[in-house]
């Protein structure tokens, strides 16, 4: 780190001048002056000016003094002598009126000071003095050579067109004597010349506007910048300095000194030898920052200089150059620019990403993230400063430097609370020391981290009495109101300032170690965005209005080309901690997983490097350049039966390879395929060979594209009627899966015609009735949007697909209210007094109230509260054959599809009411108050909503205002009452499902019930208790049973097992109820369950019967693909085809998530990757598809028909079993994938699971 293990020795400082030494440590008010002003000191007597921008906002606070470097920095020299219009500045003060030098520097200085100046920053004209005589004394050769010129050519300098020579090569040799003498640093040149000088020669002209930059690499870069550091104008870093010879030296041909070498052993501290540096506070933070751009600009200078040397291309495009017998590679390939190899630059940072996504894909997500800050109050960090007399913030180069499923188990690691002082002392002190934020506020607003009046961290947080995760994926840590507190800079702080710590990583560091939990996607992808994101950097946009100059030249014209390399050094940050760290070469990025990046490519295009002076046939033929990664897999897969088995992604953990580049379709088959032996057997599916990558990849059913959708029309016409292709066709633009709907809709009109002809034939009673094709196109149409109208939508929503145009369809004047009407009066009547005779006393009570509300126009909010089997779906049956026998309309809806399938005329709340899918406090319902919807709310008297107590009390609230808006605009008196005075019935149990607040706990959970709704007061509740299955006429001893079973589930629901209790504890199950002595607990409660399974796979109330419920989706998929096993028949796998959803692309740089990651996400409500099916296995839908067909989530079917883009199965559940149903890729956005990740995918997949 320092020198090489002795390979580099540079010679010792020179002893520090006697005068510097006072300033330094004599600790009176003129050093303490000089100390605090040293930077201004410093550029007074400097020869040179720095290119970049000093940061100041960062010092606004009142934090330690920082100097952050914004922007490409350099030095640069003027003339000799100012021009006419301007005052002497830098080297020209000691050239110009030397008689008033001292008045002159601190006028010149004084000159870019604006802001009043405080007493600690007035400069002393004592002290410019002593340093102007240290110069002097000390024979700074800069100094020197200009006070001869000033001597010997007096006011005729300008005259004589006198220059300064700053010379580049020294004589002497510079490991040894690094103080060289004036005559080999510089020379003073008269009238013109045509000596021919060195690259690196400086010529100082006379006199000039021009500024003139000096290389990095001239020896006088840094005492012509920094004289007080270094007053004998001792060399800085040139190529010259070399290695010492050692004994390994043959081993390495290396010889010269690098940049970064020599200023890690410039800034290390040695025991014989004094570094001034060290003392030199600000001025040090501002040399580190200078030197590490020195670095950095030189290995820049490098790719610059070389950037039209170096070409890429693949290796066809230089092969078929080669043929044409142009060898001149120049000619051919592309400019390489800011490489990935250049550490710290926008690919590396990149690159780093996503090898951190990588390792979260193989592994997991992370479980902390813990940044540590090294405490300036580590006893051997104080006793350093002490004796030296320095702050913490003088050395920047000493001060820098498993799974938690639960809550609970946060808890037990992470803490941002306040300890008990009593119990342990040691760490509340340490807790108060380091890890109390601020205070900062309205306390303190003069803090470090506030901004516009508010703080940058978001303290002070709130109290919450449990950790839990928030809907973003972050933790909410706990911090509880229990009363504990501590003094902090005068200020009384609480729970509410503590960062969260680990209280053993605190007591056994002592430092600020910050711990954070970060396992979920979205907080993990914004981490490694974070710790990958590179230098602090700012982004400015600069827009000319007019402008008359041409574009640069271009290929394309329309694109103008970026300077990446100078983007990069415009916009970033560079403080001394990180200047420091690199100087001293410590990691920037750590990893303890190995991670291989693997390429793919076309075939023949892989990629080549080459000088544009290499002969092309030379490039071809190079050893290497014929191979690549991906070639070499599938050789090896030719040659290794071990490695057929691999896929391109599980081949790195066995064998190793160079890397190459990557193409986009290719890349979804080697994920896909294992054991290619070569580029056909990747692009072979089912034994039929395809001429491109992306047809195989088609063919597989991995791309999205409307070409599937009309092979799937084609798949189901030749099993179905025209029918059900209607129906596809039905749910395809419901869905919204289509991209060209008119385009599909003209491929396949012929075979969604199918039957229409002989339908039309019946009706009309003329068996020849001929149509033509506009005729067919027409009826077509029509049958479709019959379709659609029963799932309220129609084709007039959809701009680009055609609407029929007679009239068979009726003209209404709202079809949902007379979809509503539609109902036969006195068949409901009928019904209605046979229900309303076998009401129970407890159903008579709740059914008289509610009628009751009704009749008398009172309106008002109910609550039938009863568990499973008092006779609330019953109840509902009553009311609305009541309801509707009046002519009159009555809204059944529930909170889930299943539920409104038992209903009447049943649809989903979602539905029925427009609600959000993603709710919050300010939500409303999707429909304006003049729309069809509204206008059947206003109709309606009455709605009732089954199982309410599922959904999040925001749904209720969303409808409550959507009502109150319908019954205003309609001028109603009751608009300002509950639900705008509607009479509505709510409906369910709280002992079964409540809203699923993900990552919630009980407290959230209630929050968001129904109970928390604003009007849940002004709700009438009514019970039902009575158990309506245990009337039934049945054998004694089942319904015993039946009780039995009834009554603990009761007990279990009421929390009144294992009494008393808080809500949790341990139950004992009966015996009966339980599968003992399971060695194998799947297979087990399989057979339990599927009795005979291959005895009855015709059998549809076999598995209608019949479910294993699991705790979660993971145990789903295993007890799944064990019955799969069991099943006879060759399976069918159907991938899913995943990608952004549009409006969140802008969201997220291109490529940051892989095609691979998001078909890793695993998300309730939509089905896997890859979903496996067996011809007869049950599945379950995920989706709303067709309500008035009973295709509701939830619904149960069998598959019948496995074709390659459809599938065939029957209905096994509901009030419509036995129908045929026919399942298309569907495009399903999944609803709680915000809760995982930063964005939302669309996911082509088949609408259903495994159940």
């Amino acid at each position: 780190m320092c020198c090489m293990h002795g390979k580099i020795e540079l010679p010792p400082p020179p002893p520090v001048p006697e005068i510097l030494q006072d300033l330094l440590f004599k600790g009176d008010d003129k050093s303490k002056n000089f100390k605090e002003n040293i930077r201004a000191y410093t550029s007074m007597f400097g020869f040179t000016s720095m290119g970049g921008k000093v940061d100041t906002s960062i010092n606004k606070g009142r934090g330690p003094p920082i100097f952050r470097l914004l922007g490409q920095n350099f030095h640069r020299i003027g003339s000799l002598l100012p021009s006419d219009d301007s005052r002497p500045k830098y080297q020209q003060l000691y050239i110009v009126d030397t008689k008033n030098e001292i008045a002159n520097r601190i006028t010149a200085f004084s000159e870019k000071r604006t802001a009043p100046t405080a007493k600690s920053k007035i400069l002393r004209e004592d002290i410019v003095e002593d340093i102007k005589t240290m110069l002097d004394q000390c024979n700074n050769p800069y100094v020197k050579i200009l006070r001869t010129a000033r001597e010997r050519f007096g006011d005729s300098l300008e005259s004589m067109n006198v220059k300064v020579r700053l010379i580049s090569k020294r004589k002497t040799d510079p490991n040894t004597y690094n103080m060289p003498t004036c005559s080999e640093v510089a020379a003073l040149l008269v009238g013109d010349f045509d000596e021919t000088f060195k690259a690196r020669d400086i010529v100082v002209e006379t006199k000039s506007k021009k500024l003139m930059r000096i290389s990095e690499l001239h020896p006088a870069y840094l005492p012509l910048q920094y004289p007080t550091v270094f007053p004998y104008g001792e060399d800085g870093y040139h190529i010259d300095l070399h290695l010492k010879r050692t004994t390994t030296m043959s081993e390495n041909p290396r010889f010269r000194v690098s940049m970064k070498e020599f200023f890690a052993y410039k800034i290390m501290q040695r025991g014989n030898q004094f570094n001034v540096l060290h003392y030199t506070g600000k001025l040090y933070q501002q040399f580190l920052v200078d030197a590490f751009t020195m670095m950095e600009a030189e290995r820049i200078g490098f790719l610059k200089l070389n950037q039209k040397t170096l070409r890429a291309d693949s290796y066809s495009n230089v092969s078929a150059f080669a043929s044409t017998g142009n060898k001149d590679s120049s000619m051919c390939g592309a400019r390489i620019v800011l490489p990935s190899t250049f550490v710290g630059g926008p690919r590396y940072m990149r690159e780093k990403y996503m090898d951190a996504m990588a390792v979260c894909s193989h592994f997991g997500y992370p479980d902390l993230f813990i940044t540590f800050t090294c405490n300036p109050k580590w006893p051997e960090i104080t006793r350093y400063l002490s004796k030296h007399n320095l702050q913490s913030e003088d050395r920047p180069d000493i001060l820098r430097g498993s799974k938690l499923p639960t809550t609970d188990d946060i808890d037990k690691v992470i803490s941002a609370e306040i300890p008990d002082q009593s119990s342990n002392p040691v760490l509340y002190d340490i807790v108060k020391d380091l890890m109390v934020h601020g205070p900062c506020g309205i306390e303190n607003p003069s803090s470090p981290c506030m901004a516009k009046g508010k703080c940058t961290k978001q303290f002070l947080k709130a109290y919450c009495t449990d950790t839990h995760i928030n809907k973003d994926g972050y933790p909410v840590y706990r911090r509880r109101d229990d009363g504990r507190s501590m003094e902090k800079s005068g200020i009384e702080i609480d729970n509410r300032f503590i960062i969260p710590y680990n209280p053993h990583l605190l007591l056994k560091y002592q430092a600020h170690i910050n711990v954070e939990w970060c396992n979920q996607s979205r907080a993990i992808k914004y981490l490694f965005k974070y710790i990958n994101k590179g230098n602090d950097r700012l982004t400015a946009k600069l827009i000319r209005e007019s402008s008359n100059e041409e574009p640069e030249s271009s290929e394309n014209p329309s694109e103008k080309k970026v300077d990446e390399i100078k983007r990069f050094l415009d916009c970033r940050y560079i403080s001394p901690c990180e200047a420091v760290w690199r100087i001293l070469r410590f990691e920037l990025h750590y990893s303890s997983t190995s991670i291989q990046r693997l390429s793919i490519h076309l075939e023949g295009e892989h990629g080549l490097t080459y000088d544009s002076e290499d002969d092309l046939d030379e490039v071809l033929a190079k050893e290497g350049n014929q191979t690549s990664q991906f070639l070499e897999y599938m050789k090896m897969c030719s040659q290794n039966s071990d490695a057929k088995k691999l896929t391109f992604i599980e081949f790195p953990k066995f064998f190793t390879w160079n890397k190459k580049s990557a193409r986009f379709y290719l890349r979804i088959l080697v994920n896909k395929i294992p054991g290619a032996t070569s580029y056909k057997d990747l692009r072979t599916v089912d034994g039929i060979t395809y001429a491109a990558n992306k047809e195989a990849c088609y063919a597989l059913g991995l791309l999205d594209d409307d070409k599937q959708y009309i092979e799937a029309i084609n798949e189901a016409s030749e099993w179905g009627t025209g029918f059900y292709l209607r129906q596809v066709f039905a749910y395809l633009l419901v869905s919204e899966s289509l991209s060209e709907l008119k385009h599909v809709w003209l491929e396949t009109w012929h075979l969604l015609a199918d039957g229409i002809l002989h339908m039309q034939h019946a009706i009309l009673q003329r068996p020849g009735h001929e149509m033509s094709d506009d005729q067919l196109k027409n009826q077509t149409l029509l049958e479709i949007e019959k379709h659609l109208r029963s799932n309220g939508s129609t084709l007039e929503n959809f701009t680009t697909m055609p609407f029929p145009t007679n009239s068979n369809i009726p003209s209404m004047v709202n079809r949902l209210i007379n979809d509503e009407l539609c109902y036969d009066v006195h068949a409901n009547a009928t019904e209605n007094q046979r229900l309303v005779s076998s009401l129970t006393s407890e159903q008579r009570i709740v059914y008289n109230n509610i009628v009751n509300a009704v009749v008398t126009n009172s309106g008002g909010v109910f609550f039938v509260n009863g568990f499973g089997g008092t006779g609330k779906t019953f109840l509902w049956k009553a009311l609305s054959t009541y309801i509707r026998s009046m002519g009159e309309i009555v809204l059944n809806v529930a909170s889930s599809g299943m539920a409104a399938l038992l209903l009447d005329g049943g649809r989903t709340a979602h539905s029925r009411f427009s609600i959000p899918i993603q709710v919050n406090e300010i939500s409303s319902c999707n429909f304006t108050t003049n729309s069809e919807l509204a206008q059947l709310l206003l109709k309606a008297k009455l709605i009732i909503w089954d199982e309410a107590p599922m959904l999040h009390k925001h749904c209720f609230e969303a409808v409550d205002r959507s009502l109150k808006s319908v019954l205003r605009a309609a001028k109603s008196p009751n608009y300002n009452r509950p639900f705008g005075g509607k009479a509505i019935v709510f409906g369910g149990d709280f002992r079964q499902v409540l809203p699923v607040i993900p990552k919630g706990n009980r407290e959230q959970i209630v929050q968001a019930s129904l109970t928390s709704f604003v009007l849940w007061r002004s709700c009438k509740v009514l019970s039902l208790t009575k158990n309506m299955r245990l009337t039934v006429d049945s054998d004694p001893a089942e319904t015993e049973s039946i009780k039995e079973f009834s009554e603990w589930i009761l007990k279990l629901g009421d929390g009144k097992l294992s009494e008393p209790n808080d809500g949790e504890a341990v139950i004992d199950i009966p015996d009966d109820m339980l599968l003992m002595d399971s060695l194998d607990p799947i297979m087990s409660i399989t057979n339990a369950t599927y009795l005979s399974l291959k005895e009855h796979l015709e059998d549809e109330s076999y598995f209608r019967d019949r479910a294993i419920l699991c705790p979660t989706n993971d145990v789903v998929d295993e007890v799944n693909n064990h019955i799969m096993d069991l099943l006879p028949g060759e399976v069918q796998i159907y991938y899913s085809q995943d990608k952004f959803c549009e409006s969140e692309k802008s969201n997220a740089r291109d490529g940051d998530v892989t095609v691979e990651f998001l078909n890793s996400i695993k998300c309730a409500g939509v089905p896997n990757h890859v979903p496996k099916l067996k011809k007869g296995v049950p599945v379950m839908l995920l989706r709303n598809i067709d309500q008035k067909c009973g295709l509701v989530n939830g619904t149960r079917l069998q598959v019948t028909q496995l074709g390659t883009h459809i599938i065939e199965a029957k209905v096994i559940t509901g009030n419509n079993v036995g129908n045929k149903v026919y399942l298309p890729r569907m495009m399903l956005t999944p609803t709680m994938l915000d809760c995982l990740s930063s964005f939302k995918g669309d996911n082509f997949r088949f609408p259903h699971a495994l159940e």
